[in-house]
């Protein structure tokens, strides 16, 4: 019923190397799935990113901050 608790993960030659989550602020089982996620990320060693669907997020925007995200 809740399905992943993750939108996407990220992989690079067969390992994780990010978790990202499309959140929707206004919705309270949302909340809850980001927390979930967000925890996964840390357990596995992995960046986490939220992204939030209500605002905007350009292309160049989303893939800089991937790009942060995956050097760590």
């Amino acid at each position: 019923e809740w399905g992943a608790p993750y939108s996407f993960v990220l992989y690079k030659e067969g390992s994780v190397k990010g978790i990202v989550m499309i959140g929707d602020e206004h919705r309270k089982y949302k909340n809850v799935k980001l927390l979930i996620s967000r925890v996964y990320a840390e357990k596995v060693g992995v960046p986490y990113m939220i992204f939030y669907a209500d605002t905007r997020n350009e292309l160049g925007y989303v893939i800089t901050r991937i790009n942060k995200y995956a050097r760590k």
